[in-house]
């Protein structure tokens, strides 16, 4: 499998960084890190398909600057890597669409984009704001995300993550103590409108949904805006 994460919002693409290294788990990871001259026709060589380690590999490539891909037949080989490597291109910065990367990603089963400027992270989180106090404007911020084709995995993640990080400040854990002190206020607030059960029983749902959305046995859109009624309607 190929990522592509590009985008100029650093947090959100960070985030998504992090949410792919933990389904790479167990996962031998390599990183490259890659300077304004970095020769894509290099690049078959840089990225390994085994490992005396694991039985699965990956290569992380971190670029100082959007890339110049003058042949798009120096990437060909990304075709033939063994279902067990994955690679991951990460760059921090905008692509124009009539971008090489994006021209040869476009249509193909294992190549996945994802795009993270400002616009996109302000819905997001825009989103948790809303459901956080339970504000039925947030069934239209969700649609908005769905429209853009987002990673459904993603939004579950970010809200697991919200929930979970609710749940410790209600409880007063350590986990609740290295949260931003920003993060911390707004969810001081936040976790008045839902009882520790409550809260538990949340991140069960969403733990659901994330389980039925990965093994495509429901409608995906249909299965999101049902957990966000549910949260929306909860009460204790």
């Amino acid at each position: 499998m190929i990522y592509l994460i590009y985008g100029s919002d650093l947090v959100q693409s960070r985030n998504f960084l992090g949410y792919l290294k933990a389904k790479l788990e167990n996962t031998h990871i390599k990183t490259i890190r890659a300077d304004k001259g970095f020769n894509f026709g290099l690049l078959k060589t840089e990225i390994p398909s085994s490992s005396l380690f694991s039985e699965r590999v990956s290569t992380l490539i971190e670029f100082e600057k959007a890339p110049n891909v003058e042949k798009t037949g120096n990437l060909l080989f990304l075709e033939k890597l063994p279902a067990t490597t994955t690679v991951v291109m990460w760059i921090g910065e905008n692509l124009e669409k009539t971008n090489a990367l994006l021209k040869y990603g476009r249509g193909k089963k294992d190549f996945v984009t994802k795009a993270f400027n400002k616009k996109n992270s302000v819905l997001n989180f825009e989103l948790v704001d809303m459901i956080n106090t339970k504000n039925p404007r947030s069934l239209i911020i969700l649609d908005k995300i769905l429209t853009k084709d987002s990673d459904t995995a993603f939004i579950l993640t970010i809200l697991a993550n919200n929930f979970k990080n609710m749940l410790a400040v209600k409880l007063g854990n350590n986990l609740a103590k290295n949260l931003h002190p920003f993060v911390r206020t707004k969810l001081e607030k936040a976790q008045k409108n839902f009882s520790e059960e409550g809260l538990v029983d949340i991140l069960r749902r969403i733990y659901e949904a994330d389980v039925k959305t990965k093994s495509n046995i429901c409608d995906i859109k249909s299965e999101m805006f049902s957990l966000f009624c549910y949260i929306l309607n909860f009460s204790d």
